[in-house]
C-alpha cells in the first residue's frame, strides 16, 4: 500500500525511495524539527509476532542508542495497529556499490574500510550484530563520511530470519532449498554470507567479521567474492563452505588481513577493533615514515621497502642492503617476521617445534643485517623476543627484548610510546620469569609514563595497569590486585563499553582474583555474566568465550559442584578440538582441567589417559622444557598419586620439580609448586624426614621471595606444620598452626577455605593432646565460618 501523503505521528512522508524484503522506505519530514528522516514501514505481511515485536521494539531501543559517526542512526520506533515504523536518519549520498562501479583509488577504499570497521567496532561493543552487511548497505556522502545502514534490524519472523534489502538489485534470490528468507534459514545476501551464516548457524560478530573480509576483497579486487554469474544454488553451497575466488593482484599486507578475515573457522578470524588497528596501520604508514625518520635523522624518500611485496627471504635481504628508506625497512622487516613466525604464536593455530630453528638462525643474524640501522634493528629484536616468550624460552626472550628497550631508549627516548611498548613487555617477561618484584617495578615506572604522554583512560595505560594487576595477584596481593582490575574495568567500560571483548576479559581477571580470595560466589556471578555476554558478542567457539567457561568451571570445581564443572570443561574441550585440533596448547589446557576434575571425582582410568594424552603432545609440539609441558608432567603425577600410584607419581613430579627448577629458576612460581606438591606426596608415603627438608626448603625460598604472608607462602607453612605433628613435635605444630589462622584469617578472611582448613587442623590438634574445651571452642568457630 502506497503511504505518500499520509502522516506517522509528526513526520509526513512525501516520497517513495526505494522497496525491501520487510517493507517501502519513504522520504518523510518531520514537521516539528523541521528536519528530512527516512521512514520504514513494516508490511502488514511482514508484521511480527508479539514476541517478535517485543523483542525487536528492545533491540531498537539499543540501536538508538548506538550514537556512532558511521553508522546511520535510528531515532524512533513506531507501532500502529495496521503498520510498524522505523524513524532513521536521511542519509544523502550514494552507496559503494555505486562508487565500486565508478571506480576508487587504493586509499579511498581503504578509506572506506576502515570506516566501516569504526562502525562494527562500536556496535560489536555494544552486542550488535549487522547480519547483512553488503555494499547496498554502506553510503558514503559528498564530504566522504562513510554510513553503515540496517544496524541488526532484521528480526524473526514467524521464526524466519529477514533482512530489509535482501532483493536489492544485483542480488541473486536463492531458489527453494538454499533460500535464505525461509524458515529454517538464515536473513542475509548470499554473495556476502559466512559459512556459519549460510548454513543456518547462529551470527555472531565472527559472522560480520568474513562479511567485512568479503567486503574488503571485492573492494580490493573489484570482482565479486565467489566469482561472476554463478548459479544462485551453487552460490549457496559455495558461501556454506566459504569457497571463495582466489584472491590476487593485492598488496601482502593487505592479502594477509582479508585471508584472515575470511577464515573459515570464527574463532580465527580478528575482531573489529584488530581489523581496524591493522588498516590504520596500513593507512598510516606514510605519516610514520616521516615522523619516525625524522627521528633518526635519516633523509630518504618516501619508498616502500620491497619486503611486503612477499618476496623470500634472501630476496628481501637484497633488498634491504639498499637501504632506501630506513623506517619504511624496519615496518616491512617487522611484518615479515610477523608472518614467518606466526606459527609459534599460541593465539594461532599452533606451535612448531621446527620454528625454534629459525628463531635461532634469525637471531644469530640480526646484528649483521640490521647493524647499521639501530630502530630497525630495535623492531626486529623486539618481534624475535615477543616469539621466544610465547615460546617459552625466557632467557632467550629476556636478552633480546633487553637490547630492543635499551635501543629505543637511546634513540626515541625513554617516554617515546615505541619504547613504552618495549618497556611493557620486557615487565610482562619478568613476571612470567617469576621475578615479581622487579616486574612490578618496571610495570610501574611504565604506567605513570604512559599516564603521563598518554593519558590514564588510553588503552594501553589500562593495559599495563591490567598487566601490573597480574603481577600484584601472583604476589599474593589480591586485595591490590582486585583494586586494580576494578579500575580496568572500569575505564574500558567507559571507553569502549560494558560488553567489549576487552572489558569482558578484564571482568573475567577480576573474577579470577575473587576466586583467590575466597569470594567463590561473586567470582560465579562475574564470570556467569561474562561467559553469556562472550558467546552472544563473539560466539560459542570463540577463544575468549571458552577461556571464561573453563575458569567458570573452575570455580564450580573450587565450589564442590565437580558435576556441573565436568560438564563445562567437556564442552570446552570439545569445541577446542573442533576448532582448534587436538593439539593446540589451548586444547591441551582444557584437556588437563578435565583430567584434574576427573581425579577429583573419582574418575581416575580417564583422568590418566587425559593427563597422559596431554603430556605427550605437550612433548611432542612444545618440547620438554616448555613451562606447559613442565606442568602437565606434574599434573599426571598429581592423578597418579590419587590413584595410589605413589612410585610413578614421584617420578613424574620429581621430573617437573627439577626440570622446571633447571629451566626456570629455584624461585620460580612452578618450581615453587611442584617442590611443595613432592614435600606432599612425601608426606603422605610416610617419608616425613624427606617431606620436612624439602617443605622447609620451599617455605624458606617463598618467604625471601613472596614474603611470609603470600598465599603460597602459607601453604608451604602449613605442611611444615604437618610434617611435625606427624614426627611428634606438637608444640611447634601448634605454634605454627595458631600462627597460620591468624595470618589467614587476617589475609584471605574468615570464611576462606584455606582458613577453615587450617582452624580444623588446630581443632584436631588440640583434641589429640587432651584438650577438648579449647577444640570445643574452635569446632564452634569451625561451624560458623564453613556456614559463611
Amino acid at each position: 500500500m502506497n503511504l505518500i501523503g499520509t502522516t506517522v505521528r509528526n513526520i509526513r512522508l512525501a516520497e517513495l525511495l526505494g522497496e525491501g524484503g520487510m517493507g517501502e522506505v519513504y522520504l518523510g519530514t518531520d514537521e516539528t524539527l523541521g528536519r528530512k528522516v527516512a521512514v520504514k514501514a513494516i508490511r502488514g505481511e511482514r508484521r511480527l509476532d508479539a514476541g517478535a515485536r517485543s523483542r525487536f521494539l528492545r533491540e531498537a531501543r539499543v540501536l538508538s542508542r548506538l550514537e556512532h559517526p558511521n553508522i546511520c542512526r535510528l531515532y524512533d520506533f513506531v507501532q500502529e495497529p495496521e503498520d510498524d515504523f522505523i524513524i532513521l536518519e536521511l542519509v544523502s549520498g550514494r552507496s559503494l556499490r555505486e562508487l565500486e562501479r565508478e571506480g576508487l583509488t587504493l586509499e579511498a577504499k581503504l578509506d572506506v574500510a576502515e570506516q566501516v570497521a569504526r562502525a562494527l567496532a562500536a556496535a560489536h561493543a555494544m552486542s550488535i550484530v549487522h547480519r547483512d552487511l553488503k555494499p547496498e548497505n554502506i553510503m558514503v556522502t559528498p564530504e566522504g563520511v562513510v554510513k553503515v545502514l540496517d544496524f541488526g534490524l532484521a528480526r524473526s519472523v514467524d521464526g524466519v530470519e529477514v533482512a530489509d534489502g535482501a532483493a536489492a538489485a544485483g542480488d541473486e534470490q536463492v531458489p527453494s532449498g538454499a533460500t535464505v528468507t525461509r524458515a529454517g534459514d538464515v536473513m542475509g545476501t548470499p554473495r556476502y554470507m559466512s559459512p556459519e551464516q549460510a548454513r543456518g548457524e547462529p551470527v555472531t560478530a565472527a559472522s560480520d567479521m568474513y562479511a567485512f573480509g568479503l567486503l574488503l576483497r571485492e573492494l580490493l579486487t573489484g570482482e565479486p567474492p565467489f566469482g561472476r554469474d554463478v548459479h544462485p544454488a551453487v552460490l549457496a553451497q559455495r558461501a556454506m563452505w566459504g569457497e571463495t575466488a582466489p584472491l590476487v593482484g593485492v598488496p601482502r599486507d593487505l592479502a594477509e588481513l582479508t585471508e584472515r578475515l575470511t577464515a573459515f573457522a570464527p574463532v580465527e578470524r580478528p575482531s573489529a577493533t584488530e581489523a581496524l588497528e591493522r588498516l590504520r596501520f596500513r593507512r598510516e604508514a606514510p605519516r610514520r615514515r616521516l615522523r619516525r625518520v625524522a627521528v633518526s635523522a635519516v633523509v630518504v624518500g618516501l619508498v616502500v621497502a620491497a619486503v611486503g611485496s612477499g618476496l623470500g627471504l634472501w630476496h628481501a635481504r637484497r633488498s634491504l642492503a639498499k637501504a632506501r628508506d630506513a623506517q619504511a625497512e624496519a615496518e616491512a622487516v617487522n611484518l615479515f617476521l610477523e608472518r614467518m613466525l606466526a606459527s609459534a604464536d599460541p593465539d594461532r593455530r599452533g606451535i612448531e617445534v621446527k620454528v625454534v630453528e629459525v628463531l635461532d638462525q634469525a637471531a644469530a643474524t640480526v646484528d649483521e643485517e640490521f647493524g647499521g640501522h639501530p630502530l630497525e634493528l630495535a623492531a626486529v629484536l623486539n618481534t624475535l623476543g615477543v616469539t621466544y616468550q610465547a615460546l617459552g624460552r625466557y632467557e632467550a626472550a629476556h636478552r633480546l627484548l633487553e637490547r630492543a628497550q635499551a635501543i629505543r631508549s637511546d634513540r626515541l627516548g625513554s617516554r617515546d610510546p615505541a619504547t613504552l611498548a618495549s618497556r611493557a613487555r620486557f615487565g610482562v617477561l619478568l613476571g612470567d620469569e617469576g621475578n615479581l618484584d622487579r616486574a612490578e617495578a618496571v610495570l610501574r615506572e611504565v604506567l605513570a609514563d604512559r599516564g603521563a604522554v598518554l593519558g590514564v583512560s588510553h588503552q594501553d595505560t589500562v593495559a599495563t595497569l591490567g598487566d601490573l594487576a597480574g603481577v600484584l595477584e601472583e604476589q599474593g596481593r589480591y586485595e591490590e590486585a582486585e583494586t586494580a582490575l576494578r579500575q580496568v574495568v572500569a575505564r574500558l567500560e567507559q571507553s569502549l563499553g560494558r560488553d567489549a571483548p576487552s572489558t569482558l576479559s578484564a571482568r573475567s581477571s577480576l573474577a579470577l582474583v575473587l576466586r583467590r580470595r575466597g569470594r567463590h560466589e561473586e567470582a560465579e556471578e562475574l564470570l556467569r555474566g561474562v561467559a553469556e555476554a562472550d558467546r552472544r558478542a563473539l560466539g560459542p567457539d570463540h577463544r575468549q568465550t571458552l577461556e571464561a567457561m573453563g575458569d567458570l568451571g573452575a570455580v564450580l570445581a573450587e565450589r564442590g559442584r565437580f558435576d556441573e564443572a565436568e560438564a563445562l570443561f567437556r564442552e570446552v574441550v570439545e569445541a577446542r578440538e573442533r576448532v582448534l585440533g587436538p593439539a593446540h596448547p589451548d586444547t591441551l589446557t582444557a584437556v588437563s582441567n578435565l583430567s584434574l576434575v576427573l581425579r577429583v571425582r573419582g574418575q581416575l582410568d580417564e583422568a590418566e589417559r587425559l593427563a597422559r594424552e596431554a603430556l605427550e603432545a605437550r612433548r611432542r609440539v612444545l618440547g620438554e622444557d616448555h613451562p606447559d609441558t613442565i606442568a602437565a608432567e606434574g599434573n599426571l603425577g598429581v592423578v597418579l598419586l590419587q590413584a595410589r600410584r605413589i612410585g610413578e607419581a614421584e617420578e613424574h613430579m620429581r621430573r617437573a620439580f627439577s626440570t622446571a627448577e633447571r629451566v626456570l629458576g629455584e624461585s620460580h612460581p612452578q618450581t615453587l609448586t611442584w617442590m611443595a606438591n613432592l614435600s606432599t606426596l612425601l608426606l603422605r608415603d610416610g617419608r616425613v624426614d624427606e617431606a620436612l627438608a624439602l617443605a622447609q626448603r620451599s617455605l624458606e625460598i617463598k618467604s625471601r621471595e613472596l614474603g611470609p604472608d603470600h598465599p603460597s607462602t602459607m601453604l608451604s607453612q602449613h605442611t611444615v606444620a604437618d610434617c611435625l605433628a606427624r614426627l611428634g613435635r606438637v608444640e611447634q605444630a601448634e605454634a605454627i598452626y595458631r600462627d597460620l589462622l591468624e595470618r589467614s584469617r587476617r589475609v584471605l578472611g574468615d570464611a576462606h577455605p584455606e582458613t577453615v582448613r587450617r582452624l580444623g587442623r588446630l581443632t584436631k590438634l588440640l583434641r589429640a593432646t587432651g584438650r577438648g574445651d579449647e577444640a570445643a571452642n574452635l569446632e564452634n568457630e569451625l561451624s560458623v565460618a564453613a556456614a559463611r
